[in-house]
């Protein structure tokens, strides 16, 4: 080729680079008007130049360069203008930059294409960011129909123990010869990071053999070693990226890119005073998105009695990347926390003022941690462990040892003065009741308190005398569960209880995270108050009297909270987006839509890509409706709170719930303008989960542990058919499905909506339901049944589909690194789900003037 010749239509201007594969022209497209790449092979159309081709038509990113047009030894792509990457970088622009990069991976990552070739020369910098270049060595993924044993097949498109790349940036697997996969290229993107901000290579070596070694043993200096103001969440991130090991790398590009967006905002805004003023959604889901971006900010609260806010000062601790669940040891001295480990949640101890930290707990066939809990002479720390067996509470010394099993099938151990505990175990109906354990004699006493099953957590803090404890949930002393929930403190001894600060709402979807004055006079929450989480002090003598110490932006979902005796506070931020997230039933990579603020509860699929979902808005539950192009917007027409649950009642109308509290009810809408038709003849107050008969004339709903049914058009009484938390019905009206997770394992039955008997559906040995809701669409026309799963070696909630038919069950292997909730079928046989990634780190608030409120 050369200038002013034309290929087809393309005019040849001039010569942009070669290679051994062959050469990049610029060129004018004649019918357009417009430049182009042309990439013209050496030979006629190679494998390396097909695969190339396929790759980049799977992709449509603006990271990512275009491909316009195939010929028969030639590619036409979009002609970038920009000049290949380097380093370094200020800090700002290379996190910028490196988000970029991540964000296309993950486009293309999510098509099943491998780049298997990133390197500083395939990322071009222009004036509007990178472009990802040169997909000639892409690897395409190909994924097997779903079956009874569902796999995931990825077709090698090279021969095992050929090495393909550029040998300064492969992972070592590639220099293995092994296939590659997204691993791989997170372990490229950490060495073109590693430049970017360094400006030197990872890995130097003076011969090609050496530099082979020098990757597959060896470790790059720390970053902080040649960049002296990189973040130490920035050298832990891309060290991370080059584990020799993949199953020890980020598994996920959108996982690089959410924690390089944390890293830029963290590292250049401390503190950010929010407005109090509450917002309307068009305003609040930006601020929402900047807020999420910045978990470490915190707010200042200005009272109207007063003229000047607060002051506090945030300290992030040291330690591994990813912990929560502080809990400070009786002197001080030690911070108890969790921290993830092979997707594990472990316990782990860190000294706060240093960071250096120890692991304490590595078994991986038990389950995750999940409370933690200090003896009062600091001796030993008890913990417990849900999924595995056995499961239960258990003791273990705080430098290291053998843990010990100290009561089976219980969780949330919570230590008294005198060496007894207090400790959840599931209640009929599916909540968690209280015990009083006395670990030396083995005695176990219920106390007269329920938490919800959906605050994941018991959230139960003794008193430092310890004759009361502190619990949000429902205080039966008088035999009524049915009773509110509110945040009490219960005598151990007279097993009475009294509210505290009944002004305080707590919402459900949002459960509290508690904590109890080192001076016992007092009961720390966090609760929500608009788009802020207000940490509040409430004076254990019961009055309504009750301080804001500080505010933090809704996003940062404070779980966890502790507090020591010279007033500080620690707790974590678990930033935890939540998307809807669609995927195969063979599983893969799925695909996204961010609904900031949306609640852990079930999302309903609907015609045509769209859905519903439930979310807090300015303090307010919503119901929203996405639309297939990633749109969402509030769904009612109406100023009153909604939120689910949900249900198809007829075509083109759904049920859910509306209005606050006792008055709640069940209305059906219209789902083309959002109207409420009419309302149910049903107090909707306890209601958790609702299914209609194809018809529309029956209704069947779960509360207070029981499912029952009730004629939609009202007139008659509900008729318990049997226990069971939630209830889905298949498509044509026949079966109801009923998760049961009062019971031990968690169950999940059928019963004919003419009558019969209950019959049980198998689960498979290593899979357990979760004590979330059914999706309103469980069920799909052949009877299969989709369910949320959790096993003992994974802290991940995933998909399974049960098949009652072939009595199987299977677990979906989706390609995501977190929560997948309540999965449901959509129209077109996919699936749908609520996904939320998780990152927690943990902080130290120090506080110098609260502010009072009456």
């Amino acid at each position: 080729m050369r200038p002013g010749e034309r290929l087809g239509p393309y005019e040849v201007l001039s010569l942009v680079g070669s290679g051994g594969m062959g050469e990049v022209w610029k060129a004018r497209d004649t019918r357009l008007d417009r430049t182009v790449a042309i990439k013209r092979s050496a030979q006629r159309f190679s494998d390396r130049f097909e695969r190339e081709a396929h790759a980049i038509a799977a992709l449509n990113h603006p990271h990512i360069c275009t491909l316009y047009d195939v010929g028969p030894d030639y590619l036409v792509m979009e002609f970038v203008d920009g000049k290949p990457l380097r380093g370094p970088l200020p800090l700002k622009q290379a996190l910028e930059l490196g988000a970029q990069i991540a964000d296309a991976l993950h486009c293309a990552h999510s098509k099943g294409v491998v780049h298997r070739d990133l390197k500083p020369a395939n990322i071009l910098v222009t004036k509007s960011g990178i472009k990802l270049l040169d997909f000639g060595l892409a690897k395409m993924a190909v994924y097997a129909p779903l079956t009874d044993a569902t796999v995931t097949i990825a077709e090698p498109l090279t021969k095992v123990n050929t090495i393909l790349g550029t040998l300064q940036y492969m992972s070592p697997e590639q220099l293995e010869g092994k296939p590659a996969d997204t691993r791989s290229d997170m372990f490229a993107f950490g060495l073109v990071l590693y430049e970017m901000i360094s400006g030197k290579p990872a890995f130097q070596a003076e011969s090609q053999a050496s530099l082979i070694a020098a990757i597959l043993k060896e470790e790059p200096a720390p970053l902080p070693s040649r960049e002296p103001v990189t973040p130490p969440a920035l050298d832990r991130l891309v060290r991370k990226c080059l584990a020799k090991d993949p199953d020890a790398r980020w598994q996920s590009a959108a996982d690089l890119r959410d924690e390089l967006e944390w890293i830029a905002q963290s590292s250049s805004q401390a503190v950010t005073p929010a407005p109090v003023s509450r917002r309307g959604w068009m305003r609040w889901l930006p601020a929402m998105a900047a807020l999420a971006l910045a978990v470490v900010a915190f707010v200042f609260w200005q009272s109207s009695r007063t003229s000047g806010p607060p002051k506090w000062t945030g300290i992030q601790l040291g330690g591994p990347s990813v912990s929560c669940g502080p809990r400070l040891s009786p002197d001080g001295q030690l911070l108890a926390f969790r921290t993830m480990v092979d997707g594990l949640l472990q316990l782990a101890v860190m000294k706060p003022d240093v960071g250096s930290w120890t692991l304490l707990t590595r078994q991986r066939d038990l389950g995750w941690v999940d409370e933690v809990s200090w003896a009062p002479d600091g001796s030993r720390l008890y913990f417990d462990r849900r999924w595995g067996k056995p499961r239960g509470v258990y003791s273990i010394p705080p430098l290291g040892g053998e843990s010990r099993l100290l009561l089976d099938d219980a969780w949330g151990p919570e230590a008294l003065p005198d060496g007894s505990l207090i400790v959840a175990k599931t209640a009929p109906g599916g909540d968690y009741q209280l015990f009083h354990f006395w670990p030396e004699s083995g005695r176990l006493e219920a106390l007269p308190a329920l938490v919800w099953r959906l605050c994941y957590h018991p959230g139960v803090r003794a008193f430092p005398d310890g004759k009361e404890i502190l619990f949000y949930g429902i205080y039966t002393g008088g035999g009524d569960r049915r009773g509110s929930r509110h945040l009490y403190a219960l005598d151990l001894t007279s097993r009475q209880a009294r509210i505290l600060a009944p002004t305080l709402t707590f919402k459900e979807q949002h459960p509290a995270a508690l904590a109890t004055a080192p001076d016992g006079k007092a009961a720390l929450a966090f609760t929500l108050r608009g788009d802020l989480w207000d940490l509040v002090k409430v004076p254990r003598s019961g009055e309504k009297d009750y301080e804001v110490l500080l505010s933090l932006p809704v996003s940062t979902k404070p779980m966890y909270l502790d507090a020591s005796r010279d007033g500080s506070v620690y707790l974590d931020t678990g930033l935890q987006p939540i998307s809807i997230v669609r995927f195969s039933p063979s599983g893969g990579a799925p695909e996204e839509v961010p609904v900031p603020a949306a609640n852990w509860v079930p999302a309903l699929p609907l015609a045509n890509g769209r859905f519903l979902v439930s979310a807090t808005i300015a303090g307010k539950d919503r119901v929203l409706i996405g639309e297939p192009g990633g749109e969402v917007y509030p769904f009612l027409q109406t100023g009153e709170e909604s939120t689910f649950p949900f249900a198809a009642v007829a075509e083109g109308q759904v049920a859910l719930r509306i209005g606050l509290g006792a008055g709640r009810r069940l209305a059906v809408a219209s789902l083309r303008d959002g109207r409420i038709l009419r309302s149910l003849d049903i107090n909707a107050a306890s209601v958790e989960s609702v299914a209609a008969s194809p018809d529309g004339k029956t209704l069947y709903y779960s509360s207070e542990g029981a499912v029952w049914s009730v004629p939609a058009a009202g007139g008659a009484q509900p008729r318990r058919i049997t226990e069971g938390n939630s209830v889905s019905l298949d498509p044509a009206g026949t079966f109801l499905y009923i998760s049961q997770i009062g019971k031990d394992p968690p169950a999940l039955v059928r019963v004919s909506t003419a009558g019969g008997p209950v019959e049980a559906i198998p689960i498979p040995p290593a899979l357990y339901l979760t004590p979330d809701m059914l999706s309103p669409a469980a069920v799909d026309a052949r009877g299969r049944i989709l369910v949320e799963t959790v096993s003992a070696n994974s802290y991940w909630y995933g998909a399974a589909i049960l098949d009652p038919n072939r009595k199987s069950g299977t677990p979906v292997n989706v390609i995501y690194s977190g929560d997948l909730w309540a999965p449901g079928w959509t129209a077109d046989g996919r699936i749908l789900a609520l996904g939320a990634r998780f990152n927690s780190s943990i902080w130290r608030f120090s506080q110098e003037s609260p502010v009072k409120h009456k």
